[in-house]
């Protein structure tokens, strides 16, 4: 009777310890999944373009506008704003300046990187994005003028661009910027990356 008590004992031990170490391997998350300290997926994937502004003179010229589709890595040279495929434009001096349409706004944040930035991330409000007025490392643009090297890169700073409605909102940098031409006849060439804030 002894033996079958203590038989019986031992397998509900062994059935209790079971069960309960797949319950708590089945509550754990996989390594190697993408979090943000928030606990949110940040930018991904992260898409690379390059862009080339239009030909204008830069005392008063006509650059145009350059719109982007970020979800499908797509630009168009000219487009209405009424068109509801694009989240951005490249408007101004060498269409240097970045604006959202059909509902994006934008924010910027800088001394941050994408594995940083998430849904909860908060940055400054601007309309319009582009060269800044104040020194880099404070930047409220993504470039500057800095002599003798000419235009420059603001380190380590995103402009988001945020929907009002159902669609993503993303974070985008630039990594190069380059001015091609003469004094009277140019065009910017950027390099851009971006990718969906999840």
């Amino acid at each position: 009777m002894k033996t079958i008590i203590k038989t019986v004992f031992a397998v509900t031990a062994i059935a209790l310890a079971v069960t309960s170490c797949k319950k708590q391997s089945e509550g754990t998350e996989p390594t190697g999944s993408l979090k943000s300290t928030s606990g949110i997926a940040a930018v991904t994937p992260v898409t690379s373009d390059t862009l080339y502004g239009h030909w204008a003179n830069p005392r008063g010229g006509n650059f145009g506008s350059i719109y982007l589709n970020l979800s499908q890595s797509a630009s168009l040279d000219t487009a209405s704003t009424n068109n509801s495929r694009f989240d951005v434009v490249l408007t101004g001096t060498n269409n240097s300046f970045v604006e959202g349409v059909n509902g994006y706004t934008l924010e910027y944040v800088q001394n941050v990187s994408f594995a940083t930035i998430d849904a909860f991330t908060i940055g400054t409000a601007a309309t319009s994005i582009g060269r800044s007025t104040t020194a880099l490392t404070a930047a409220n643009g993504w470039y500057g003028y800095v002599a003798p090297n000419g235009n420059t890169l603001a380190p380590n700073f995103y402009i988001i661009a945020r929907s009002n409605d159902t669609r993503p909102d993303y974070a985008l940098r630039f990594t190069a910027i380059v001015g091609e031409g003469t004094a009277t006849l140019n065009r910017g060439k950027f390099v851009i990356q971006y990718g969906e804030i999840l």
